[in-house]
């Protein structure tokens, strides 16, 4: 059994990888984080976002490094926000745990400290700013006809539903 912590469990994106994961015969939510200081702290999860109890206490980002060490999480998902992405992507890899983020919007710099986070502890990641085949596909795409046509001024427009807190990403 995987056993998988999600940050940002309580909104968007965070319920709805919940509840996928939910779907799973061999995963688990063990661990469910928000912001530091949450109102949600110590609450069920799944009564936070509408399903019903998990046995998942709801845990603020200040409390991560403890949590992960608690629930023994195998992986941690993060689909937030870039500043608060990279604090946890540190102390995740300091922890051991492996990672999956799908956070968009980081800088070169934040980008820098997230790969030296992660090789200096030896975890494994997958970071991808959009998980969706189709857009992976098209940004391979993108890369091999930019190196086709040369010097051309090409831009791409990237657009959002209206709820995305970081548009553009």
């Amino acid at each position: 059994m995987i056993k998988v912590a999600v940050t940002g469990a309580c909104g968007r994106m965070g319920s709805k990888i919940i509840k996928k994961i939910l779907e799973q015969d061999d995963m688990e939510v063990v661990a469910a984080i928000e912001s530091p200081n949450t109102p949600f702290q110590s609450k069920d999860v799944g009564e936070v976002i509408g399903i019903g109890e998990l046995g998942v206490e709801v845990n603020g980002a200040e409390n991560l490094a403890e949590t992960l060490r608690t629930s023994k999480a195998d992986v941690l998902v993060d689909f937030t926000i870039a500043d608060a992405a990279v604090g946890t992507i540190k102390t995740t890899s300091k922890e051991g745990v492996n990672l999956v983020v799908g956070t968009t919007g980081f800088s070169d710099q934040q980008l820098k400290e997230i790969k030296e986070a992660i090789h200096e502890n030896n975890v494994s990641a997958v970071i991808a700013p959009n998980m969706a085949v189709g857009v992976n596909v098209f940004f391979k795409i993108i890369r091999d006809v930019a190196a086709l046509i040369g010097d051309y001024d090409v831009e791409i427009i990237e657009a959002h539903h209206r709820h995305k807190k970081d548009s553009p990403s």
